[in-house]
């Protein structure tokens, strides 16, 4: 009898995950004669120690996170769960370190509360509990490692090459394992979903880009799915959702040429800015969240760098009298000097455009700033419940071999050229590439054309992190709100690693 091939001796279920990952392909000069099988055990293990280190920073108690600066409030006020500092006002800051105990006493401030999508995680933890429990703020930050970790799963499940299945394993390492990301887990930052869903949509995305064969209805909702929730985080995110929408979208036509699908991923794209506007009307908190967040923008990072500042005024619509105030920000502004610059907080988003065109200096000086302003901290917010476990070695080790820390030690040139090559290549080089290697007479390169899509996404959520937070919020907490660049930057590491396996994979094997 002929023998079997080896993927027929085994049972239906054994056969269809070995097919479905590949584990048995092999093939003459694959990689230069390394199996499949190989990557994907790599691809396991990088996974497996990924959601160790999750688990070890969010499951210890005393807990590891990040103190509140007073921003938990937002949250608090939707879902009733609120953290009770001893002898302080209910809405409090608590900067010496995190606190693990909330309650969930119900207690709700439609005015004080930010409509996020993050504010399911703690109200479904709360609901867990029962009302008047206490629970600790390790529950929720569980809650975030097991979604985290479902969606990876669902991410590398797609049909897609081993190569690819190894890169996006490897963003989601430097993303999840680190602990300047980790941190986030165990607050009520609303931050946290904003880094989860960034690098669970760009790794989705790049599958579409790399399966073996088109796209169904099931990769469509994930997407959507993550766009929605991505969009519905904070203001800050809404636009990058929707880039991330449009680009799926474009990605779904240009590859699969599913009309139907794309068109449907666009819409959901513009979309969901709009309805995250929609349930933050401006009679809440958020009216005077985007007036302090202009203020900064116009006054401490653009109007400084106006090489003439009266123009700068009237193209903006405010007054001379604001003249007096450049280089100043909400936190330190006087009641005086307020008044010298009424509207500023008011000030339109679009009225910035005809200022970066008449003098570009204000739009490249403070992105250049922001750059080098933007590496990921760890360190400017107390983060341990227990300030001596900072001491312990599981957090040395995970401390050492953290992205954010290696990107830290990087002198502020060298970060920033990394930053700006990401940036440059997501933007301009890499979509120009990939257009050209996927062109039908060069379909032997295609494989290549296609490891682009991941180190693209990683420069296009570099750019988008810097110019959002700077041009969102002024240099203010601009490590915290440009955290997204790490996820960028990791995005595009891995993404280099791809295209140059991919490129190996593509060189005929030397004969024997």
């Amino acid at each position: 009898m002929e023998a079997l091939p080896p993927t027929r001796r085994l049972g239906f279920g054994a056969r269809l995950l070995a097919d479905h990952f590949e584990f048995s392909a092999w093939r003459p000069g694959s990689l230069r004669r390394r199996p499949g099988r190989l990557l994907n055990l790599l691809t396991v293990f990088v996974i497996l120690i990924t959601v160790a280190r999750m688990g070890i920073f969010c499951g210890t108690v005393p807990i590891a996170g990040y103190a509140n600066n007073l921003d938990f409030f937002r949250q608090s006020a939707c879902v009733g769960v609120w953290q009770r500092y001893p002898g302080s006002q209910l809405i409090a800051a608590h900067v010496a370190g995190p606190i693990d105990d909330v309650i969930y006493d119900g207690h709700r401030d439609a005015y004080y509360c930010m409509r996020s999508s993050d504010n399911l995680f703690p109200w479904a933890v709360a609901h867990l509990f029962g009302k008047h429990a206490h629970f600790g703020l390790h529950d929720i930050g569980l809650a975030k490692v097991g979604v985290s970790v479902a969606l990876m799963i669902f991410v590398l499940a797609q049909p897609i090459g081993a190569v690819a299945r190894l890169a996006i394993a490897l963003a989601f390492m430097f993303v999840f394992g680190d602990v300047a990301v980790l941190a986030y887990f165990n607050t009520l930052y609303v931050d946290a979903s904003g880094l989860i869903f960034t690098v669970i949509l760009v790794g989705l995305i790049a599958t579409v880009a790399a399966r073996r064969r088109a796209p169904g209805w099931g990769v469509w909702g994930g997407i959507a799915s993550c766009v929605v929730w991505l969009g519905t985080v904070k203001p800050q995110y809404a636009p990058l959702a929707c880039v991330l929408g449009l680009m799926a979208a474009v990605i779904f036509f240009a590859l699969w040429r599913d009309r139907l699908r794309s068109l449907a991923l666009g819409a959901v794209g513009v979309l969901t800015p709009a309805l995250f506007f929609a349930l933050n009307d401006s009679a809440n908190i958020m009216r005077f969240v985007t007036s302090v967040d202009m203020t900064d923008t116009v006054l401490e990072a653009v109007l400084p760098q106006a090489s003439d500042p009266a123009q700068a005024l009237r193209l903006l619509g405010l007054p001379p009298s604001c003249r007096q105030d450049i280089g100043q920000n909400s936190y330190n502004m006087s009641a005086a000097q307020r008044e010298a610059c009424p509207g500023v907080g008011g000030v339109s988003r679009g009225r910035l455009v005809p200022l970066f065109l008449a003098q570009p200096g204000t739009f490249f000086r403070p992105l250049a700033a922001a750059v080098a302003k933007a590496q990921p901290s760890y360190t400017a917010l107390a983060h341990f419940e227990r300030p001596g476990d900072a001491a312990l070695w599981r957090f040395r080790v995970l401390y050492a071999t953290s992205l954010s820390t290696w990107l830290r030690l990087l002198p502020e040139a060298a970060y920033a050229s990394l930053v700006w090559i990401a940036t440059v290549s997501g933007v301009f080089v890499l979509p120009v590439i990939g257009a050209f290697l996927a062109r039908a007479e060069l379909s032997a390169r295609r494989p290549i054309a296609r490891a682009a899509a991941l180190p693209l996404l990683g420069g296009i959520v570099c750019a988008y992190a810097v110019a959002s937070s700077v041009f969102g919020d002024g240099y203010t907490e601009l490590a915290r709100h440009a955290a997204c660049v790490l996820v960028g930057v990791a995005c595009f590491l891995a993404g280099l690693v791809q295209i140059a396996l991919a490129t190996l994979n593509r060189l005929p094997a030397r004969a024997n």
